[in-house]
């Protein structure tokens, strides 16, 4: 009697440590899974991560050459519009000293007629 109650227990004894054993196993397992699972992340993420590194440096250099045009243009067009008031402020110039002049020489004619 005695003998079957130790006996029971070192078969609870050994099935525990069994037990024991399976769930280190399994937990030994889901461990590996989840480190896996974390070097598989952390690798996508990595090549996502240059992914969008290199979208963002291929849509600024992009910018950066649509600005420099723009710039050149608004510099071209500026220098357009200033070389035409310069014409412009020459012409005005040129047709106020036709006029006065043209102004001046009919007086100039108009007394020569009258003294005469």
């Amino acid at each position: 009697m005695i003998q079957t109650e130790i006996e029971s227990v070192a078969n609870a004894l050994c099935k525990s440590e069994a037990e024991e054993r399976t769930t280190d196993e399994q937990h030994n397992e889901f461990l590996g899974g989840v480190e896996s699972a974390e070097a598989a992340i952390h690798r996508q993420t990595t090549e996502l991560k240059q992914l969008i590194d290199r979208q963002a440096d291929r849509l600024l250099r992009e910018l950066r050459v649509a600005r420099q045009q723009r710039d050149e243009e608004v510099k071209r067009r500026k220098n357009e519009l200033q070389l035409n008031r310069h014409v412009l402020r020459d012409f005005q110039n040129y047709s106020q000293q036709v006029k006065d002049e043209g102004i001046l020489r009919s007086i100039e004619v108009h007394l020569l007629i009258t003294v005469a």
